[in-house]
Order: structure tokens, then C-alpha cells, then sequence
């Protein structure tokens, strides 16, 4: 006479393949999780140098503009002045920042830069060669303006 049999036998995983799956799911989580880390911090960086950039060429674009605007009167040390029909207008080149002055408002116009050096020099007795070197994080702009007969400038941007 047979047995019938009482215990049903029920299909599951083993100890040890729950242990793998488990394992491999946890390796794959901390890869996904790392790799979104290292993306974040990537784009970070990206969003400060882009929005540094930025800045940059707004203050190029605002100084293009005042110098066509204001024709220079005077040079002293790390400032440059500009006057036209009674408005002053300064640009002080501090180390780290650019301040504008105009008709006694300041306004700071570039700060959080590794370094600012501004030199000119007087070219041909009428002519002034304006030298503006802005260092980034990672690159050089180096602005140079030439000023022809205490009028307009010429601009030539360029990246080194």
C-alpha cells in the first residue's frame, strides 16, 4: 500500500542564491549610486565654469560698451576713467574683483576670479594699448584694447 504522501514540497531558492542575488543587486545599487554622484559633481563643476564664463563676457560686453560710449581721460595704476557730457565712469581692477563707478554709484561688475592683472602702455604718443588679463579656474582671457586718438577703442578678445 503506498503512502500518500502528507508534505507537499514547495520550489523556492537556497540560502545561498538568495545570498548572490542579493549580493549582485547591492554591487549594481552601489554602482548606480556612485556613478550618479560622479555625474552630479561633474555637471556641478560644469554649472560654476559655465556661469564664470558667463560673467565674463558680460563684463567684456559692458565695458565694450562704456568704452565706445566714454572715451578715456585718464589712467592710474589698476583704474581706468572714462568721462562723456558730465557723467564719470571708473573701472577699478582690483586682484580678485572689477569695480565700476559710475557718477559715484558703484556697482561690483566681476568678483570670484583666481586673479586680475591690468596693464596699458602709451603706443605711438595717441594711441593707448589696454591689456586686461582675467584667470579663470581653468583658462586665461586676455582682453586687449587699443584706444586711437582719445575716442573709440578697437577690441580684439581672445582666449589664451
Amino acid at each position: 500500500m503506498k503512502h500518500p504522501n502528507t508534505y507537499k514540497k514547495l520550489r523556492a531558492f537556497t540560502l545561498s542564491e538568495t545570498l548572490i542575488a542579493l549580493s549582485i543587486s547591492s554591487f549594481v545599487i552601489v554602482l548606480v549610486v556612485s556613478s550618479y554622484l560622479i555625474i552630479s559633481k561633474q555637471f556641478n563643476n560644469y554649472k560654476k565654469t559655465s556661469n564664470q564664463i558667463n560673467k565674463v563676457f558680460n563684463f567684456i560686453s559692458v565695458l565694450e560698451n562704456d568704452l565706445n560710449k566714454y572715451p578715456i581721460y585718464e589712467i592710474h595704476e589698476r583704474t581706468l576713467f572714462l568721462e562723456s557730457f558730465g557723467h564719470k565712469l571708473s573701472y577699478m581692477f582690483e586682484p580678485t574683483q572689477i569695480i565700476r563707478t559710475i557718477d559715484q554709484i558703484p556697482d561690483t561688475i566681476l568678483q570670484n576670479s583666481s586673479g586680475i592683472d591690468f596693464n596699458y602702455e602709451t603706443i605711438a604718443g595717441d594711441q593707448t594699448l589696454l591689456d586686461i588679463r582675467l584667470y579663470l579656474k581653468h583658462d586665461t582671457i586676455t582682453l586687449k584694447l587699443i584706444e586711437f586718438n582719445n575716442s573709440s577703442l578697437n577690441p580684439d578678445n581672445y582666449w589664451d
